[in-house]
């Protein structure tokens, strides 16, 4: 008997949580980056310096909310928000705005080299970040590993070349040129995972053993 489509199994909704874990951070250095340079003409150095307190206090209130909500953080905004509040706590402390300015090079540099490695090895480490809720076949997770890991890389010597150039440019780069440029990125992945996903059969479901032989 045919399976009813109606029963099919839909994609998940969007975790809005879990984006504002992701990006609570990225957004507040937003926030106060433009305070500070609309209302107070911040520029340069200052500016970042300023940022970075939003940085700081928004990473911060998210991993807080992830661990009293959910009781737990997943594995990637766990990375990110530890190394923002290590890199921006330095930063505030020094007063150096190189060194978050730093914090995505070396993180995505990181990632990049791991992803990489991992496929080298005959592993998918892309499928440990994703969790359960993305089901792909061998050859996905394999193409899948090796896009982030040139991602990765490439967004490591794109902030490289940035924060050469001004201070103002890598925060704008920062706060709205990487997070478009992940989306879009992310977005283009759709058909690939359309493609090979795979649907594991549910516990407890097995296939009908052969009768014993008389």
């Amino acid at each position: 008997m045919s399976a009813d489509p109606s029963h099919a199994a839909a994609p998940p909704a969007p975790d809005y949580f879990h984006l504002g874990v992701d990006y609570a951070g990225v957004l507040m250095m937003l926030c106060v980056s433009l305070v500070a340079w609309l209302g107070f003409h911040l520029k340069g150095a200052d500016l970042v310096l300023a940022g970075t307190w939003g940085l700081v206090v928004g990473s911060g209130g998210a991993v807080a909310a992830s661990l009293v909500v959910r009781r737990k953080l997943a594995i990637l905004p766990a990375v990110y928000g530890t190394a923002a509040l290590l890199f921006g706590g330095a930063t505030l402390i020094f007063h150096d705005p190189n060194i978050v300015e730093m914090k995505t090079t070396i993180i995505d540099s990181g990632l990049g080299v791991l992803m990489l490695g991992g496929l080298a090895l005959g592993k998918s480490p892309i499928r440990m970040l994703m969790g359960q809720a993305v089901h792909l076949t061998e050859t996905g997770w394999r193409k899948l590993t090796l896009r982030f890991g040139l991602f990765f890389l490439a967004m490591a010597v794109g902030n490289e070349v940035v924060r050469h150039q001004s201070h103002e440019l890598w925060l704008a780069y920062r706060t709205a040129g990487s997070v478009l440029l992940t989306f879009v990125f992310a977005a283009f992945q759709a058909p690939l995972m359309l493609k090979e996903t795979c649907h594991p059969d549910p516990p407890g479901l097995r296939p009908p053993e052969d009768p014993p032989a008389a």
